[in-house]
């Protein structure tokens, strides 16, 4: 079995565990009502999701694939797949006049990095594969621009042969990827998008050899004056650790920090060594850099911690139960289902990290909890910060929150 089908193999098992696959080659946007009739052709009973006001009135009703984003001006952000799965058509609503554009397609469905989307300077990025992605054949992977003042789309190849697990960040006015290149040596090449030419180049790599020794990237973040990687060095298969890599502006590296043990003693439940590497060497579904030099980390398994990567201490462990607020750089997470995680940690409620610790969101116009019975599944809050949706899995509905 070559490297290519051993990789796509275990990036299958992730992906089992994660909602969208959408995918591909983007055409001309265009306008249309949310009429349901008119996308007969491409509602599924069984996705069609409520939009609901502040006070609970219905908005609009949706057929989307994957999570909803909420946008600057009261708009939302979504995608949506055809009968056979083709066509992927990529949706802004706004919610005030219920106005539906469709602002892209995507032909022949592969994979979509959902969790990665990023928003920069009115525009919204994601990065999708073409194809089939387990026939063993090279696979581009391709960027896309979606320009929400505009309503239209760019699309940019990254690869030829790309891997679905990718990862990616704004810094400045730059896009930085992480990307996985499919040879009999794995290298994790890091590069940088400027949307104002759309020229892409290769700023650093990273080497993990056939004996699985070497450094494999995970994830980056940005913050206004510095670039984080994520890294994952392997000294063979059994000797796994992890790494905050730092580097300036110019992508020179200025420190690094081993976080190994704050990931190893947020595994409370288990102390071997094998299922601890494993941890380690999952995909990661979120990286962000906290505020007094702390970090999170949650994987695409079971695995979420806040940690202190200046003294290599562990803040708080939880379990997959609790997610971060994706796309937004307010520091904002959130908690699955109504039991509690932790005597700290409530279930179905909403927190922001500051001042080293969790504190969870009282304000009058975002409620801590759902309805009993109801579970808040996925959060979303727009880049202006002026609003905020809640998804409610019991009532299939995404509920609008002002923040501002």
């Amino acid at each position: 079995m070559n490297r290519r089908m051993t990789a796509m193999i275990t990036i299958l098992c992730l992906m089992l565990t994660m909602p969208a696959i959408t995918g591909c080659s983007a055409h001309d946007s265009q306008t249309a009502d949310t009429d349901t009739a008119d996308r007969s052709d491409t509602t599924d009973p069984d996705s069609m999701i409520r939009i609901m006001s502040n006070d609970g009135k219905d908005i609009a009703e949706i057929n989307s694939v994957g999570d909803v984003i909420a946008v600057p001006g009261n708009r939302l952000f979504y995608s949506q797949t055809n009968d056979d799965k083709t066509i992927c058509s990529y949706h802004l609503l706004d919610t005030g006049t219920n106005k539906d554009t469709v602002i892209g397609t995507i032909d022949n469905p592969g994979y979509e990095a959902y969790y990665a989307r990023t928003y920069l300077n009115g525009r919204i990025y994601t990065l999708v594969e073409t194809g089939d992605i387990i026939d063993n054949k090279p696979d581009p992977l391709w960027l896309l621009e979606f320009d929400l003042s505009a309503c239209s789309t760019k699309e940019y190849k990254i690869t030829d042969n790309g891997f679905p697990y990718v990862y990616m960040a704004a810094t400045g006015d730059k896009i930085i990827i992480v990307e996985h290149d499919q040879q009999d040596v794995l290298y994790d090449r890091v590069k940088e998008f400027d949307p104002a030419t759309g020229d892409i180049r290769e700023i650093m790599n990273f080497e993990l050899s056939k004996d699985i020794s070497g450094d494999t990237l995970r994830a980056v973040y940005s913050t206004n004056d510095k670039v984080y990687l994520l890294r994952i060095h392997c000294g063979n298969e059994s000797a796994v650790s992890a790494y905050i890599d730092e580097y300036d502006l110019t992508y020179s590296k200025t420190a690094e920090f081993n976080i190994t043990g704050i990931i190893t003693d947020s595994l409370k439940d288990t102390s071997d060594t094998a299922d601890i590497n494993n941890e380690m060497m999952q995909m990661v579904s979120s990286f962000k850099i906290l505020d007094d030099g702390c970090f999170y980390y949650e994987n695409f398994s079971s695995t979420r911690c806040i940690g202190d990567y200046r003294n290599g201490t562990l803040i708080y462990g939880m379990n997959d139960l609790f997610n971060s607020v994706k796309m937004c750089d307010r520091q904002y997470f959130y908690t699955m289902y109504p039991e509690k995680i932790s005597e700290d940690i409530d279930g179905n409620s909403i927190y922001e990290f500051s001042n080293g610790r969790l504190n969870k969101i009282s304000d009058r116009k975002m409620p801590l909890t759902c309805d009993e019975g109801h579970v808040l599944y996925n959060i979303t809050v727009s880049d202006d910060k002026s609003y905020a949706l809640l998804f409610d899995t019991e009532a299939r509905s995404y509920q609008i929150r002002e923040l501002s």
